[in-house]
Order: structure tokens, then sequence, then C-alpha cells
């Protein structure tokens, strides 16, 4: 619940960047020529000015005279201006909150063009949000954002063809879709890929391929699931230490390797038994924030049966356990 949950807020955060990056840009063609939303202004200044007026930029922060500005450009029809009153809709930014006001503002800047507002528009029908939930539309307007550049789309164009929402059921489109969404940088979409091979595919190896590429572009991710493919596919439990090593030591590495390292060598799986270095890793992973870790580390201090015991290292441990755990449940 909690991963869907970030994913969907990334997901709208994504998309309001892109929105507010697309108002810029579309309005940095032409200045203002003055600080008021006067009906003689084109569009596109009057686009500018609400742009400027929203993120306080040479003028007073101001909600309410970005709306006025936003409304003015979007009823000279400006497709841009529309997704920016859309957004203001959306967030009750100098007008009463409305999801469903904001939804219908995405829909007429979708229709007048603007790609941002195809994809928010489209995952808007995918999921309900704002909207009654139509697959259909959903798959039909997230495809025009898809064909308009908006790689965010293609993830969820993958998604549509695994389980057949608002297309027919087709897996080979879907390892496509998700390749393209793993090529823009979407490290959920290696997983999905490989799950997809994995299930459904003779041509398991492409699947692996696409995972070392991204690991050759720095993909931790990547790196993990290359970890779990040489231990649950390949049965090697030596490589599959190795992937967990490198995904460990990256400088973005994540914690979750680092504590998988720190079991592996606590009982001796795919690595000779070191009580030592699991402590390293579990410390690493622990140091980062890691709960399980710290739990992992006062343990073993409290038991005794692994090392020699030190109930000041256990509490010291449960404590970083039990901070962790309120910063995890704050997050």
């Amino acid at each position: 619940m909690t991963s869907s949950l970030n994913r969907k807020l990334k997901t709208t955060l994504v998309c309001l960047t892109i929105c507010v990056a697309s108002l810029a840009l579309a309005a940095s063609v032409v200045a203002p020529t003055s600080s008021r939303c006067d009906e003689g202004e084109s569009s596109v200044a009057l686009l500018k000015l609400g742009f400027r007026y929203y993120r306080g930029d040479g003028v007073p922060q101001d909600d309410r005279r970005a709306v006025e500005c936003y409304q003015k450009a979007a009823d000279m029809g400006n497709a841009a201006a529309m997704c920016g009153l859309a957004w203001c809709y959306q967030y009750g930014r100098g007008v009463e909150r409305n999801v469903q006001k904001a939804s219908e503002w995405f829909q007429k800047s979708a229709e007048a063009g603007h790609p941002p507002a195809m994809y928010e528009i489209g995952v808007r029908y995918r999921f309900g949000l704002g909207i009654e939930r139509n697959w259909q539309k959903g798959f039909e307007w997230l495809q025009r954002a898809a064909d308009q550049g908006i790689a965010k789309a293609t993830f969820h164009l993958g998604e549509s063809y695994r389980y057949g929402q608002g297309v027919e059921r087709n897996y080979q489109k879907a390892a496509e879709w998700y390749q393209r969404a793993a090529d823009a940088g979407d490290e959920l979409a290696l997983k999905k890929l490989l799950e997809i091979y994995q299930a459904h595919s003779r041509d398991y190896p492409k699947a692996v391929v696409a995972l070392q590429e991204a690991v050759d572009k720095g993909s931790v991710a990547a790196t993990l699931l290359l970890a779990d493919h040489y231990e649950l596919k390949e049965r090697d439990s030596k490589k599959a230490v190795e992937w967990l090593e490198r995904a460990a030591e990256a400088e973005d590495g994540t914690t979750g390797a680092a504590r998988r390292l720190g079991d592996r060598y606590l009982f001796g799986d795919g690595v000779e038994k070191n009580v030592d270095k699991a402590i390293e890793w579990y410390q690493k992973a622990a140091d980062a924030g890691d709960y399980d870790s710290a739990i992992r580390l006062g343990e073993l201090y409290q038991n005794g049966t692994k090392v020699e015991k030190d109930l000041d290292k256990a509490i010291k441990w449960d404590q970083r356990a039990a901070e962790a755990g309120v910063e995890l449940a704050l997050k």
C-alpha cells in the first residue's frame, strides 16, 4: 500500500514538474507588457504573467492573480494555461480546491494538444481520480501522451497491455512498453519487464540483457534484479553475492542490498560464513537508516550466540531501530 501510494505521489509530482516546465517554456516567448492581467495582452503574455504570479518571480507571489491570468489565457485557447489552471484547482491555489474541475481543465488542455495534460488526464481515467474510471479512455490518452514524448506514459501502457485494461491483453506489447519505460530510466519498469519475460516469454535472456544495459547506465535497481536473477533463475549464489556487493557499494546503493549481504555472511549462504563481515554490512545498512538491519544487530548483541554478548550495544541498536521505525512510519 505504501509503495503504491508513493508511486502515485511521485507520478503526480513528475507530471506537475513537466506541466510547470512546459508553462515556463511556452510563456518565455513573449514578455508581458504590464503586471496586470489586461484583456489586451496576448495569451502567451498572460500565461507568462500567470506563471510569474504563481512562482513569485519578479512580482509578489499571488495565487489569485495567477488564476486570473491563466483563466484569461485559457479563454483565449492557450492549452498550457488550461493545464496551469487545472493544477490551481487540483491544489486549491487561488481557488477552492476542486479535483473534478481540475480534471475538466486537464481534459480541455489535452484536447487542445498539450502533451503533459494528455498524460495527466490519462492517469486520471485509469485510476478514477476526480473523474469516472474509464480504462479505454485512459489508455487512449496515455498512448497519445507517449506518442508526444511523455516518457512516464510508457509505463502505464505496459501495465495496460499486461492486465488488459482498456486494450486487449498482450504480453509482448507490455514488454515493449516496459522496455521503453526502462530505457527512459523507470526502474520499476525493469522489474516488470523481468516478470513478463519470466512468466510469459521463452525469450527470457532479453530481459537479462536489458538489465545489464541498465546497470551500465548506473541503475542500482537493475543491479539488485540481476542478483535476484542469478539467485532464483540461475541458482548461482556466488554470482548473486557479486551483484549484491555492486549494489551495496554503489554511491547511491540501497540499504536492502547491504542487509541481504549481512544475512548471507551470517549464515554462509553463497559465501564463507563470516560474522564480522555480517556485522559490517548490517551496520552499513543501519547507519543509512535501515530498520531491519538495526533489529538484527540488536538481536545479535542481546542473544550473544554468534558474537560476544553486549547489552550496551544491544540497547544502542534497538534504539536506532526504534528511531528508524518512526522515520519509516512518517514517510
